[in-house]
Order: C-alpha cells, then structure tokens, then sequence
C-alpha cells in the first residue's frame, strides 16, 4: 500500500492539501457541519460536508458517527484526546460516540489494516478548517483582535514498524511528529491580510 500520509502537492501552485489551519484562541462562536468515520475498501475516510478527506473538524461535546461499509470485521481504535476501541462486526451499523476533550485524535485501524489512518481535531471553537487541494484556505467572520494562526500538517516520514511476533506480519507504522507553524495575525476591521505557511521538508 502506498504511504498514506504522502502529501498532495499541487503541481502548479505547490500548495498542500490537507493541512489543519486554526486559530489559537479561547473559546468562540462558530459552526463545524457534522462527520462521519467511515471504514470502506479496508480504508478509514471522514466524510464531512459532502467530502471525503483523512482530516475531520468536530466541536467539543459534539457527536461524531462511526461506521463501516465493508462485509470484513473491522475495528477501529482511537488515540490522543480520545482513548477507545471499538468492533464493527457488520456492514452498515452505525455507532455514535460524544467528544468532550479538546485536542488532536488519531483513527486507526485495531483489525491490521495498519496502512490507514484519520485524524479528528475536536476543537473549542469554530474557527478550524483544512487546506484545499490548492493549499488555500478561509477563516470567515472572525472577531477583530490578536490570534495565533496554527497549521497543523502529517509528517509522512516512516520511522518505523511494529510487527506480530508470531507471524512476522505489520501491524503498526509509526511516523514522525507532526508539522506545526504558528503565526501571529491581527483581525481589524472584518479583515484579515493574507498568511503564507511554508512546511519544511523531511530530513
């Protein structure tokens, strides 16, 4: 299976796709739509506002859904914010699951589909969102004052594997820490002038 944190890199505008943009502030107004963590064709997808991605938005006490499509027993584990596992014996039941604790959570997969994975971040406002394909983004209404603007992207470098002693088999890959670039930016007057984020490469 090919690296499933490889960057989407557009070939015209070099942007990144995928990377989480967010301002550090204390809790504000703001909407995030409802997601689902779907597990279909041995994958884990969010699916969020008529898209698929690897990267879901969800506010703190919201609910998140949990699925899985395919006829094969999956079971998908949760890490970070979020501490559980969970068994989908069948196609097509859903299970509901409310998260109250801010931070970063990773999906993956507890039935050795260890090529996939998903990240939530369960945020205290509104005002998270995720680079496009071009690597642009948008943060709407946002009230005047200072912020720290954050962008958050997957390191797709492999460190290493985690095999079953037994049958020698992959179970887990293990990737390096995340990119995280932080920005200071003032809103005056509904506006905000344009930030860049460059990530570096890795080592």
């Amino acid at each position: 299976m090919p690296n499933h944190f490889a960057p989407r890199i557009d070939p015209k505008s070099q942007g990144i796709a995928d990377a989480v943009v967010f301002l550090k502030a204390s809790p504000i107004a703001g909407t995030i739509p409802p997601l689902t963590v779907e597990q279909s064709d041995w994958t884990i997808k969010i699916r969020q506002s008529g898209e698929t991605s690897r990267i879901g938005l969800v506010k703190v006490g919201g609910e998140i859904e949990m699925v899985s499509r395919d006829d094969e027993y999956h079971s998908l584990r949760a890490r970070g914010a979020e501490f559980f596992t969970l068994p989908f014996p069948a196609p097509n039941q859903p299970v509901r699951r409310k998260m109250d604790t801010p931070g970063h959570v990773e999906f993956t997969s507890a039935a050795g589909y260890f090529w996939s994975a998903a990240d939530v971040f369960v945020c205290e406002h509104g005002f998270y969102t995720t680079t496009d394909t071009g690597g642009r983004f948008t943060l709407g209404a946002v009230p005047p004052g200072d912020y720290e603007l954050v962008a958050w992207l997957r390191n797709w470098e492999l460190l290493g594997r985690d095999r079953d002693p037994e049958t020698g088999k992959i179970v887990r890959l293990h990737f390096a820490e995340p990119f995280r670039l932080t920005r200071k930016v003032t809103v005056a007057g509904g506006k905000l002038s344009e930030v860049d984020f460059a990530f570096p490469p890795t080592k």
